[in-house]
């Protein structure tokens, strides 16, 4: 219930004695028809005293609290307007009007702009009565609104709320113009940005071509993928209208991660059933299977971690098991004149291994870890199996094999070719289009 003002608690002193019976009705009709005729004579800061009254003494009527409101507003008491404006707010909210308490609070806003108490009291209690909508969260706090959308989201649904708490204080809201820049591609990416309010646009250039890839919304999750793959940004994403973002830096996401097993487990789950089927489908052997069978591939494939400069394995060596690289960079490289010589990079998203299961299990190559590197590796006897039941994955193989043959002999003349994606183009391109 609005607290009254001095003024508008001594009339209603006066005129709670009569009660509600007839000599009380009189008296509002007569206190009505007062606030009436002030109003025609402009006199409006009397006509919102009456209205003021009025409304307290009928502690639902919403039009009453509506017109001392608005009574107010035009006698240019703004504090006062905005009290009854919120009071009317909440009156339509308990009566599951959500659509005219939102109209409400929008006339409250413009009296207090960086006012959220009382708008969060009328969004629970459309919250109490199953009436909430998007349309309420523009009068929250941003770190209300993000309360809110994250919960049922993937990567938050795991949290406890002590946890879920702590990642919302490490967050920091940002306000971005129309055509301001969230990401460049290529940069480095240390943040996932939640979307609160507005909308951005994520574009891809390749060859010189500028492609838009969509948009993303309200409660959506901008650069989650390179916190995954440890890559760059791989889009340029844009504010295509007035836009604010909550910014969560990776690093608050490592360190949730040591303190909850759980919840690091929950993160590696998303990874493989979100990503790394994309990254399968996108790498050019492992496309050609089916998608069952890529299914069962991400569950069968285990983590390997390597630092930079660690071996993964060694030309001529008897093995088949098959890597990813889910982040980092791996050089292959030559034995030239007894000297170890890099021809190669494979990036993010590319396949190491893969050959030699058409080699008898000979290594074709020495692979050692450029930078610190996260691999899945599948084990060797579940991809003889796939290649003995895959014709395609025959001839892929054996293009693969002879093109590898060419690049080492082009070697002395070029001596470090590039493959791969370690900014993830083509994955963030699926993925922006699902």
């Amino acid at each position: 219930m609005v607290l009254l003002n001095a003024r508008e608690a001594q009339l209603y002193a006066s005129k709670k004695k009569t009660g509600r019976g007839a000599e009380g009705k009189r008296e509002a009709a007569e206190l009505f028809h007062q606030a009436r005729e002030a109003a025609a004579d402009g006199k409006h800061d009397q006509a919102a005293l009456c209205y003021a009254v009025l409304a307290r003494l009928s502690s639902s009527n919403a039009q009453l609290a509506l017109r001392a409101a608005r009574s107010y507003q035009e006698a240019g008491q703004r504090r006062d307007a905005a009290r009854w404006y919120l009071e009317t707010a909440e009156r339509y909210a308990e009566q599951c009007q959500t659509t005219q308490a939102i109209a409400v609070l929008r006339l409250y806003r413009e009296l207090a702009p960086d006012e959220y108490d009382g708008p969060r009291k009328v969004f629970n209690v459309c919250q109490e009565r199953g009436m909430t909508g998007s349309g309420l969260f523009e009068f929250l706090l941003p770190v209300d609104r993000a309360r809110l959308s994250l919960r049922t989201d993937d990567m938050f649904a795991a949290f406890d709320d002590a946890t879920f708490e702590t990642a919302l204080d490490a967050m920091v809201s940002r306000d971005l113009a129309k055509g301001d820049m969230l990401t460049r591609t290529g940069e480095a990416a240390h943040s996932l940005f939640i979307i609160v309010h507005g909308r951005v646009d994520g574009y891809l250039t390749l060859a010189g071509k500028r492609t838009h890839l969509g948009h993303m919304g309200s409660g959506e999750i901008c650069s989650a993928v390179p916190y995954f793959t440890g890559g760059r940004c791989a889009s340029e994403v844009t504010a295509a209208e007035e836009t604010q973002v909550l910014e969560l830096p990776y690093s608050v996401l490592d360190t949730l991660r040591e303190r909850s097993e759980e919840f690091s487990a929950h993160l590696e789950a998303l990874y493989r059933r979100h990503i790394l089927v994309k990254q399968l489908a996108l790498a050019p052997v492992l496309r050609l299977l089916d998608a069952e069978t890529r299914k069962m591939m991400v569950e069968k494939m285990e983590a390997v971690s390597l630092k930079a400069g660690a071996l993964l394995f060694r030309e001529n060596e008897i093995g088949c098991d098959l890597y990813l690289i889910r982040s980092g960079a791996i050089g292959l490289n030559l034995d030239v004149n007894g000297e170890e010589r890099q021809f190669k990079t494979m990036c993010t998203g590319t396949v190491v291994g893969e050959i030699s299961i058409s080699t008898r299990g000979r290594r074709t190559a020495t692979a050692r870890a450029i930078s610190d590197c996260r691999l899945l590796k599948l084990d060797g006897e579940i991809y003889r199996q796939l290649f003995e039941q895959s014709d395609l994955l025959h001839s892929e193989l054996d293009k693969r094999r002879i093109k590898q043959v060419n690049e080492a002999r082009e070697f002395v003349r070029q001596l470090n070719l590039t493959e791969g994606d370690d900014t993830c183009e083509l994955l963030l391109k699926d993925i922006w289009r699902d």
